[in-house]
């Protein structure tokens, strides 16, 4: 699991709303440019405080939604 993915998951609870969001997306098969750092500032920044405003790419819809199965 990515880490954008593994820190939604923590969050979940506290931001339904991007959580929901996120997962939406991820289910359409899109993607983000990873984190290449554990940096909690920049997480909360782009994915609990500005997911709206996020540049997602799209590719092939996963077979699998981890996600889903994880609420």
């Amino acid at each position: 699991m990515c880490y954008a993915c593994h820190m939604m998951v923590h969050c979940r609870f506290r931001n339904r709303e991007a959580w929901e969001a996120y997962r939406e997306k991820v289910r359409a098969g899109g993607r983000l440019k990873p984190f290449l750092t554990r940096d909690w500032y920049s997480f909360k920044r782009d994915l609990l405080d500005h997911w709206l405003n996020l540049d997602w790419t799209f590719g092939a819809v996963p077979v699998r939604a981890v996600l889903d199965e994880i609420e």
